[in-house]
């Protein structure tokens, strides 16, 4: 699945300290947001203009990705548990 990350916040414009409460406000974990981003799905049903916005970006970033990949979408490696 595509996930919203910090990135594109930033490329909107968007600064943290104003982010921030907006997660909080929705029961959102901005600490696992910071590591991990957050799936599309969960943004859309919050369902506002910031998470609209948002997300329309994340998807034009991930087509423009995959066209440039031949159609193939471009996932990030999976991380490894630290031991």
């Amino acid at each position: 699945m595509t996930r919203v990350t910090r990135q594109h916040l930033r490329e909107l414009g968007y600064c943290h300290k104003a982010v921030r409460p907006w997660f909080a406000e929705r029961g959102l974990d901005w600490a696992d947001f910071l590591e991990n981003g957050i799936e599309i799905e969960v943004l859309r049903e919050k369902g506002d203009h910031l998470s609209d916005r948002v997300v329309e970006h994340a998807l034009k970033e991930f087509a423009a990705r995959s066209e440039e990949a031949g159609g193939r979408a471009h996932r990030p490696p999976a991380r490894r548990a630290a031991s």
